[in-house]
């Protein structure tokens, strides 16, 4: 089960990097990618919308799965802003390194922020 659940996973990685919705149409298509990748073995969508929601990063309806690339690249950036920095914005790290975001699928400052928070790791604090 839990193979399953890595191959959907990257299967949302490598092919939807701007992020995926819950609904039939890209459910189908993870569906419709699994089978290929698996000799013809097919997976229900709900179990699909099962993993999207417990394992993706939500924002404006769009689930997110950051590929291990994108978070490392994340990490060493944020790293090197932090070690010039004790105080850091996410929203104005967001503004400003615009660019390096929208390379990583990173579009907006929530999206980051639910990043930092999940897949990231370290030690964030946001006020609530």
């Amino acid at each position: 089960m839990q193979d399953i659940v890595k191959n959907i996973v990257d299967i949302m990685k490598s092919n939807f990097p701007n992020g995926i919705r819950d609904d039939f149409i890209d459910t189908s298509k993870v569906s419709r990618i699994y089978s290929v990748n698996n000799d013809g073995e097919h997976i229900s969508r709900n179990y699909i919308v099962e993993i999207i929601r417990a394992n993706g990063i939500e924002d404006g309806g769009r689930f997110y799965f950051i590929s291990d690339e994108n978070a490392e690249s994340i990490r060493r950036f944020l790293d090197e802003i932090l070690s010039a920095n004790s105080i850091a914005y996410y929203t104005k790290i967001h503004e400003k390194h615009s660019d390096f975001f929208v390379a990583t699928h990173i579009f907006s400052p929530d999206v980051l922020k639910k990043i930092l928070q999940t897949a990231v790791g370290g030690h964030f604090y946001f006020s609530e």
